[in-house]
């Protein structure tokens, strides 16, 4: 087994972005919500689940469900990719992130 490295260069380019208004994302009826918040508690639509019993029933209900990601920007990573983890375990094979500006 042979490893390579190479040195990589970065470039800072300037663009400048044209501006946008902020727009409600059209309902998606393939959607769930699953928030992490400061505390490291998971919560689905809104409320405190068994997380990977509740993930996998989701996902068999609806094998197309699309699980939106929401964590507190000061949560633990540690907490937020063991939530990722239990949705990969229980199949959900759609995972998007939702973030605020």
């Amino acid at each position: 087994m042979h490893i390579v490295t190479a040195p990589l260069l970065t470039q800072l380019v300037g663009v400048k972005l044209p501006k946008t208004e902020q727009t409600e994302p059209a309902p998606d009826r393939h959607a769930a919500m699953l928030s992490v918040t400061v505390d490291g508690r998971a919560l689905l639509d809104g409320y405190r689940v068994v997380l990977e019993t509740e993930l996998k029933a989701l996902q068999e209900k609806d094998p197309e469900i699309n699980l939106q990601l929401q964590a507190d920007r000061t949560a633990v990573f540690d907490v937020v990719a063991k939530v990722m983890a239990s949705a990969q375990r229980s199949g959900i094979g759609k995972l998007s992130f939702v973030t605020v500006q």
